[in-house]
């Protein structure tokens, strides 16, 4: 494996009370996700997961190809970190590989089922219900447990999905993202500020709240969107024919963009920005509100936000220099 020395760029951002670090990371070239723990890190892009070192940003492994084998990744694949090991999710089934990267072994899920997540014994994940345009019945994700044989155990929620085929394709619609921490269940799926805690059968313990005003999407957010999905790569084909005479809006934009567990706190970002900064909100287990900040987040496009995480009070995102057409991992802590 070629081995690449790294040297470490301190820099301070215009922001009182933050320092980052700067990492150049030649290796890496087209980058989706971003883990890390005490003492490694871990970036996927395509099918395979990079890991470095924490300590010296040394590259140590690379693992993963397309296929369909043990070891191999179909479609997008997702990094979790467990606590004694590694899992990774891709389409239709979850692989366990130790911190190191030695493959474990793999759990194969039944047909649409998407973002695994292991719950002890048993596994988290979301599924589909398709709905009748015909009957006027509705199209929703669903929320299930499965057991350690991927038998349905109990559906813990079901969400209107964004696409309908009578109504279209809901642009910036209704969130529904789910995390597995503390042998709990985290789900947000409502356009409101509301979290939703479960235990590991299923029960509902308890929403994490809290008063707060939506922003308005207005024209000009529109146009931002659109011309958004009439250029980027992955949508633009399919412009004239799907998203434009689909696309449909919310008077508002959801509470909750995204959230994160991490060290006994939950961060959550909303779609509210202060210049170069996104709006975070962050919680103890239990949803007090610990505090309300603003942090330099680097957004790749209106829709999409450069990988990242946060982990013991740092921020780990991986930020493209274009005109050094490399990415570099910025390391910022958060005070």
């Amino acid at each position: 494996m070629k081995k690449v020395s790294v040297f470490i760029l301190a820099i301070m951002i215009i922001s009182v009370g933050l320092t980052a670090e700067i990492v150049p990371l030649p290796d890496i070239k087209e980058p989706i996700q971003i883990a890390v723990d005490e003492s490694q890190i871990y970036i996927s892009e395509g099918r395979s997961i990079s890991i470095y070192s924490l300590k010296d940003f040394s590259l140590r492994k690379q693992f993963g190809r397309e296929g369909e084998g043990p070891q191999e990744f179909s479609r997008f694949i997702v990094i979790q970190l467990l606590p004694d090991s590694l899992g990774i999710t891709s389409f239709g089934k979850l692989s366990f590989f130790t911190k190191g990267g030695e493959f474990k072994r793999e759990v194969k899920a039944i047909p649409f089922t998407m973002s695994i997540q292991p719950l002890g014994e048993n596994f988290v994940s979301r599924g589909a219900l398709r709905g009748d345009p015909d009957k006027n019945t509705l199209t929703y994700s669903l929320l299930n447990i499965y057991d350690s044989n991927f038998k349905k155990v109990k559906e813990i929620l079901r969400s209107e999905d964004n696409y309908q085929e009578r109504k279209g394709l809901q642009i910036i619609g209704k969130p529904f993202i789910y995390q597995v921490y503390n042998n709990k269940i985290w789900v947000v799926a409502s356009m409101e500020f509301i979290i939703e805690v479960f235990d590991n059968k299923g029960e509902k313990l308890f929403s994490i709240t809290t008063d707060y005003e939506r922003k308005k999407i207005t024209s000009e957010d529109k146009k931002e969107f659109m011309d958004f999905l009439k250029t980027d790569p992955e949508t633009r084909d399919r412009y004239e024919s799907f998203f434009k005479p689909e696309a449909r809006f919310p008077e508002y934009f959801p509470a909750i963009r995204h959230f994160l567990i991490a060290n006994d706190q939950i961060y959550v970002w909303t779609w509210k920005k202060d210049k170069d900064k996104i709006e975070f909100f962050v919680f103890d287990l239990k949803g007090k509100l610990l505090k309300k900040l603003f942090l330099p987040i680097v957004l790749q496009s209106v829709i999409t936000v450069s990988p990242f995480t946060i982990e013991k009070g740092k921020i780990y995102q991986l930020v493209e220099n274009l005109d050094e057409e490399m990415w570099k991992l910025h390391i910022t802590e958060i005070k």
